[in-house]
């Protein structure tokens, strides 16, 4: 395992939590970081290539 694959596993078990309080959040306090982290994670492949 690279530190790479770590550290998207991290951002991964991050989104799902962010996820999860921001669906369960009724003033979407979370929502905007669960985004945010959602984009990056679509977008860290590419820059990494992994």
């Amino acid at each position: 395992m690279t530190a790479a694959w770590i550290l998207r596993f991290i951002i991964d078990v991050y989104i799902v939590i962010c996820g999860f309080f921001a669906i369960r959040e009724e003033r979407y306090k979370v929502l905007p970081f669960y985004l945010l982290f959602f984009l990056f994670n679509l977008i860290l492949p590419f820059i990494f290539h992994i």
